[in-house]
């Protein structure tokens, strides 16, 4: 039996859905640390690692067993802050493992959202992108085996295709704090798999109106970012919609189209 001792010197409560900020927060510490020093971690950073990895391995093993969906979300942030700084061989044992997890909470869309609370689970979508950003530092193959980058683009993109807060103006800090997570998620996709990603996102803007607008939505973020270097065929692709008659497509294409100027994919060079 694995515990780990809090402040008070409690063992790890697991139902306690706030348990995940504990170890969001050691995560941080030890990667701060990684990242500052000029040398191997001091001996009580390589002991919380230690238990971490512990956490880590004991969090997965548990995972079938939780059939509450809260508390594998809470889980999930966890899992991803923790595979930031667990041994990367250690990671990819479980990272499959992990992969599977993070796409069956992104296809529960109806068990994790209500009318009175109708957006992405903020832990859900933090705890993907982290663990998307541990595989892309592990070993990016991962996510090209057996579809899973399809199907993450595909789960991802069906929260930001779904109507409501996310695709409305005048978006509360909590949806905007949802909706940077999950541009987040596409960001370390897009800046690895750039043809997939975009390609994924061009084909989506010839479906529904949904779609159009979290396509559109979803690729103006990415031309005002890193990824925007990796974009392809945006103004080839992003022709049927000159035509499209619905105010907010043409609104969403127009600011669409500036974001390519600046990021100098139209062929003029940015704008002023």
């Amino acid at each position: 039996m694995v515990s780990c001792a809090t402040d008070h010197g409690d063992p790890l409560d697991t139902h306690d859905l706030t348990f995940a900020r504990d170890f969001a927060k050691a995560s941080k510490a030890i990667r701060s640390a990684g990242k500052s020093a000029s040398q191997a971690l001091p001996d009580d950073f390589k002991k919380a690692a230690q238990i971490l990895g512990a956490v880590f391995a004991l969090v997965m093993s548990a995972w079938t067993s939780w059939k509450d969906p809260n508390l594998r979300v809470a889980a999930l942030e966890a899992l991803g802050h923790i595979s930031l700084v667990i041994p990367k061989d250690q990671f990819l044992t479980n990272a499959d493992a992990l992969l599977e997890h993070i796409i069956s909470l992104l296809s529960r869309q109806g068990a994790l959202t209500s009318p009175a609370s109708p957006l992405p689970p903020l832990q859900l979508l933090r705890g993907a992108s982290l663990a998307l950003q541990a595989c892309i530092d592990a070993d990016p193959e991962i996510l090209t085996l057996e579809n899973t980058l399809q199907t993450m683009l595909s789960s991802l993109f069906a929260w930001a295709a779904l109507k409501g807060p996310l695709q409305e103006s005048g978006l509360s800090p909590e949806a905007l704090q949802s909706q940077a997570e999950l541009f987040q998620c596409f960001e370390i996709l897009a800046e690895c798999f750039g043809r997939e990603s975009f390609g994924f996102l061009l084909h989506k803007a010839k479906g529904s109106r949904e779609d159009r607008l979290a396509s559109l939505m979803v690729l103006r973020h990415l031309l005002g970012g890193r990824a925007a270097s990796g974009a392809v065929n945006i103004v080839e692709g992003m022709q049927q919609l000159l035509l499209d008659q619905d105010p907010a497509v043409g609104l969403m294409l127009g600011e669409l189209l500036v974001a390519a100027a600046n990021a100098d994919l139209l062929g003029s060079g940015p704008t002023e």
